[in-house]
């Protein structure tokens, strides 16, 4: 990875958490009366980005492991041994 790609990553994460602490600032002294769950959200919509590019990956991996056949299904492997 470059240095490049690794200060733009340090500058979103703290980002995120810039704008959560000043959302948690601000419902704490009133001004905002925002439930917590949508103060908190930059923290779980990160997360959940995170989460949902992993899956991808995962899929796009195990799809094209599936194509190229070197990935061999749980269900093929047991009958080989039962059999």
């Amino acid at each position: 990875m470059g240095l490049g790609k690794q200060i733009k990553n340090k500058k979103v994460t703290t980002d995120v958490v810039l704008v959560t602490v000043v959302l948690v600032l601000l419902k704490l002294v009133h001004v905002i009366s925002w439930s917590w769950f949508w103060v908190l959200s930059p923290l779980w919509l990160t997360g959940g980005f995170i989460f949902l590019v992993l899956s991808l990956m995962i899929t796009a991996l195990t799809l094209a492991l599936n194509k190229e056949g070197s990935y061999r299904p749980v269900k093929k492997v047991l009958d080989k041994k039962i059999k």
